[in-house]
């Protein structure tokens, strides 16, 4: 597998907030943390710099028609990353039918399809951080128009692509290129089955616990998509084939409890 992971966007991001803090304020940093030196520093900017070239790399922008039939751009990261991993084997599958249950389907892999949607929320902390801190001060880590390419691209797929339901009936794909087939269908020995079904809301929820509306800054359509997100999950379900239960309605509230134009701010 050649995929880019998680743990990969996780170390970049830890890294350019140390680089920022020191940055903003070398003398505290100095203070606080002397065993950090400069050619440390100097590692850190340039490895922050290299994933953010990775990132670009690894980042298929297409275009699209949106929904008022404007010519618009749409970006799926890693496409291609993860089509032959064992929990997107059954991707390009959309039946409701447990693939797993007898008979077995056979394996049904997408080409393309990308992070799946929970996965996918660290694309909302790595924007958050690189637009934020990237070029602050002396920083110069990331292009800026790069930046604000990658997250209009992101945004507009998300709202022409991922989302796949109505403002009535929310849904989302379970992957991020759009592919809304079954993600990690898996059974144990004693055939208890799980998995995500097509527009499942165990994965379609992480819309909300990813804060995927911090990308209506980049896409307003997104502000509708979040509150109509949230009326779902306060509603309360248990989908069915996963072990993933539902949070309880005040940590919802917690997490989302604003409209999403609160997040621009």
């Amino acid at each position: 597998c050649n995929a880019v992971s998680d743990s990969d966007l996780f170390v970049a991001m830890i890294a350019l907030h140390i680089v920022a803090l020191a940055d903003a304020n070398p003398d505290a940093f100095a203070r606080h943390a002397p065993s950090v030196k400069s050619d440390d520093l100097f590692l850190l900017r340039s490895h922050v710099s290299r994933v953010w070239s990775l990132v670009m790399a690894r980042t298929e922008f297409r275009t699209a028609t949106s929904g008022d039939r404007q010519s618009q751009e749409r970006a799926v990261f890693d496409p291609y990353g993860y089509d032959e991993f064992p929990d997107h084997r059954y991707a390009g599958y959309t039946g409701q039918a447990h693939p797993l249950a007898s008979p077995v389907v056979p394996a049904m892999p997408a080409t393309g399809a990308g992070w799946d949607i929970s996965h996918g929320r660290r694309l909302v902390l790595l924007l958050d951080s690189f637009r934020r801190f990237a070029n602050e001060g002396s920083l110069a880590l990331a292009p800026a128009d790069e930046v604000e390419r990658f997250g209009i691209a992101l945004a507009n797929q998300l709202a022409g692509e991922v989302f796949v339901g109505s403002l009535e009936a929310p849904a989302f794909s379970n992957y991020l290129g759009g592919d809304d087939g079954w993600y990690r269908a898996t059974s144990s020995g004693t055939r208890t089955l799980t998995g995500y079904s097509p527009s499942h809301w165990a994965l379609g929820r992480s819309f909300l616990m990813g804060g995927y509306g911090q990308l209506a800054r980049w896409n307003p359509e997104l502000i509708p998509i979040w509150n109509a997100a949230r009326i779902r999950e306060l509603r309360g379900e248990t989908p069915a084939w996963t072990g993933i239960s539902r949070f309880e309605s005040d940590f919802v509230q917690l997490a989302s409890g604003e409209p999403a134009q609160d997040i621009l701010q």
